[in-house]
Order: structure tokens, then C-alpha cells, then sequence
């Protein structure tokens, strides 16, 4: 009987262990994937990682994880861009990307806009 006691906390343990690692690997790739997230987004808004880790100043508050991810994270946080005497957040970051682009698209010449298609 005690034999068969052991076996089953054995068994018990290494379910235990298993389930644990399964855990790990479930929140290693969901930071992964956050990460690429966060720095598919610094692309999209015309900041390439390279520049959202030189500009991220980690403060108290900012999540202290150690890589690039916590890194984009703090320079999300803190990237604010002044517009019209404000501060705007990252959708202002994001608007003002679209105007700069459209003054660029603007500015050619008509025989440049007409070959480009606008």
C-alpha cells in the first residue's frame, strides 16, 4: 500500500512539474508575441525599434523586464508628441505620420502624383 502511495505522489509531482512548464512556455510566447506586437506598431508609426529602444527612459513605474520588450513598452508609455499647444498620445503620433504624408504626397509635382496613382 504505501508502494502504491508513493507512485501516485510520483506521479502527482511530475504532473505538477509538467504543468508548470507548460505555463512557462504559454507566458514565454505570449511575451513574445507582445513584443512583436510592440515593435510592428514603433514600425507602423515610422519608428523603427532601434529608435523606441535609444528614446525609452524606464521610469518606477515602467515594467522592468529584461530585452527589447519592456524597452518599447516604456518608450510607448512615455513617447507623447506636442501638437497645437497639447500633448497628444500615440494616436496623435499616428496622425501626425498620416499628415506628414500627405503634405510629402502633396508637395510633388502633378506628374509625379499622376504616375503614382494620386
Amino acid at each position: 500500500l504505501a508502494a502504491a502511495e508513493a507512485a501516485a505522489a510520483v506521479e502527482a509531482e511530475a504532473a505538477a512539474v509538467a504543468a508548470q512548464g507548460a505555463r512557462v512556455a504559454a507566458a514565454d510566447a505570449a511575451q513574445a508575441a507582445a513584443a512583436e506586437a510592440a515593435a510592428a506598431e514603433a514600425a507602423a508609426v515610422g519608428h523603427g525599434t532601434e529608435a523606441a529602444r535609444e528614446e525609452a527612459v524606464p521610469t518606477e513605474d515602467a515594467p522592468q523586464r529584461v530585452g527589447a520588450h519592456w524597452r518599447v513598452e516604456a518608450a510607448r508609455a512615455h513617447g507623447r508628441v506636442e501638437r497645437h499647444g497639447r500633448v497628444d498620445t500615440r494616436h496623435g503620433r499616428m496622425e501626425a505620420a498620416r499628415a506628414s504624408a500627405s503634405e510629402q504626397r502633396a508637395a510633388r509635382p502633378p506628374s509625379d502624383r499622376a504616375a503614382a496613382g494620386g
